[in-house]
């Protein structure tokens, strides 16, 4: 599990990931900024160019090799055949002989690694083997994945894109010690604010440390990320309540319902941001800029000859990027903040939650509700909502709390009829249903269905929905009463 949460100018992350001994642990990451005279970033510009440079000749020379392997007939035999099989046996064959040709071709993360000496070995006065050996990781998982046909084409890094460089332990490479982050003669003093929070966190035990950099209101500003080992301190915790919660949650609004309340929030969205105005104004602007540029790279139709890779950039475009970046910037500062008092307001409800486990990324190639062709991409990007249940999970486990993500299909809360305990089909835009002759709001009632989900089965408990009926008709008129007098007042 991986998320993140943002605290004043500092950040940290979290994941989970397997130990040394195949054990999982827990991880987080505190970002700390780094007090950096002009001569030291200087020197950190050049080690991140140089390092840069590196990753992109090793997945040069790993895409050489893997075209190499793709153009010979014995390979384009065994992906046939593995599309046509079916037989699990057969299938583990033809991947064990798919291996064996990477390593003919050496394809391979050991040799990645090995490809990455000469270059360590050449540019030792600015990097070193951790940090070769992680950059030459990048460049391996990047060609495998084309391997493995979980991606088209693999993507070399400009200067200014690679953003961080790590090392593998706080012994050596880049490592923190007495609020300081060493590294090759550099000694880079971090920012502290002394908090209890930040002692708590620095109590535990280091495994390695990154160096960072952003882009912050058109200026290059690097941070100091310490990946810690154990459980991220919680600064506020929230009056754990007991009781079961089922969300439902859409593109525009989120519906809780709870044992004692229903409660409806808007969702955090980049749609009718202010700022979205001046982004498209500026996106017109770097494109009108791009083709006077570059008028060679462009058809009689206006569209983008297939095969252009020079692109000139003027100082205007360069400098519309910088406003585009800040603004992007600014956008997601605002929606991680409003996402996460909508967290805290929703983990007041209860201790467990309950809600679908949606394929956000399946969702931005279907179409919109009552559209043909307009994708969903939009949207998801705009709201986030899969970093927003990553973000709530990490908070619940902090708390002792749980959410729990139930398949869509199996339950079908959007659709199901807990009294005749069948799926009813509905018509888009349908915001009321009736249930028993009872009109309620169609999100209110698949939390309502969704609250009643049995997490081992996955499947809609219909006799206890049946016996919570009438508490939820009460519960829904309140809610209405309460809306209609807030109107009137």
């Amino acid at each position: 599990m991986k998320g993140n949460k943002r605290m004043g100018n500092r950040e940290v992350r979290y994941f989970t990931k397997g130990d040394a001994m195949g054990n999982e642990a827990t991880y987080f990451v505190l970002t700390l900024p780094l007090k950096l005279e002009t001569w030291q970033k200087d020197r950190l510009d050049k080690r991140f160019r140089v390092n840069c440079s590196i990753y992109n000749a090793l997945l040069r020379e790993g895409v050489k090799r893997m075209n190499q392997m793709r153009q010979t007939k014995r390979y384009r035999t065994l992906l046939e055949q593995l599309d046509r099989e079916r037989d699990a046996s057969a299938r583990k064959q033809i991947y064990r002989e798919l291996d064996q040709m990477q390593k003919q071709y050496q394809l391979r993360r050991f040799d990645f690694s090995k490809m990455a000496t000469p270059y360590r070995q050449y540019f030792k006065e600015n990097t070193d083997a951790p940090v070769v050996q992680n950059l030459a990781d990048q460049a391996w998982r990047a060609v495998n994945d084309v391997i493995c046909r979980r991606g088209s084409q693999v993507h070399f890094k400009k200067e200014e894109e690679l953003t961080c460089l790590q090392g593998k332990t706080n012994q050596t490479s880049i490592r923190y010690q007495d609020g300081h982050l060493l590294w090759k003669g550099l000694c880079l003093p971090v920012r502290r604010n002394r908090s209890e929070y930040e002692r708590q966190a620095l109590s535990q035990e280091i495994r390695y440390c990154r160096i960072k950099r952003k882009w912050i209101r058109g200026r290059l500003r690097y941070y100091a990320q310490l990946v810690l080992r154990g459980t991220c301190p919680v600064r506020r915790r929230i009056p754990i309540k007991e009781g079961t919660v089922g969300m439902d949650i859409g593109f525009q609004k989120l519906v809780c319902v709870g044992m004692h309340e229903i409660r409806e929030y808007a969702i955090p969205s980049l749609e009718q941001d202010a700022w979205q105005k001046e982004k498209r104004r500026l996106k017109r602007r770097m494109e009108r800029s791009r083709r006077a540029m570059n008028p060679k790279n462009y058809d009689n139709q206006g569209k983008v000859i297939p095969g252009c890779f020079f692109w000139k950039t003027s100082i205007n475009y360069r400098k519309f990027k910088n406003e585009l970046r800040e603004i992007t910037r600014k956008q997601m500062l605002r929606r991680e903040t409003l996402q996460r008092s909508l967290m805290d307001q929703c983990m007041a409800m209860g201790d467990v939650f309950l809600a679908e486990r949606l394929d956000y990324a399946k969702m931005k190639k279907r179409a919109a509700p009552g559209e043909k062709k307009a994708p969903l991409g939009r949207r998801v990007e705009q709201t986030a909502l899969s970093a927003f249940f990553e973000t709530m999970a990490w908070k619940m486990e902090q708390q002792g709390r749980k959410l729990i993500l139930v398949n869509p299909v199996t339950t079908a809360a959007g659709t199901m009829n807990h009294q005749t305990e069948k799926k009813e089909s509905l018509s888009p835009g349908m915001e009321i249903r009736l249930i028993g002759g009872c009109p309620v709001d169609r999100r209110a009632y698949s939390a309502f269905l969704l609250q009643h989900v049995n997490p081992d089965t996955g499947t809609i408990d219909f006799q206890k929905c049946r016996e919570d009926f009438p508490a939820f008709l009460h519960l829904s008129q309140q809610k209405q009463n309460k809306e209609n007098s807030q109107m009137a007042g």
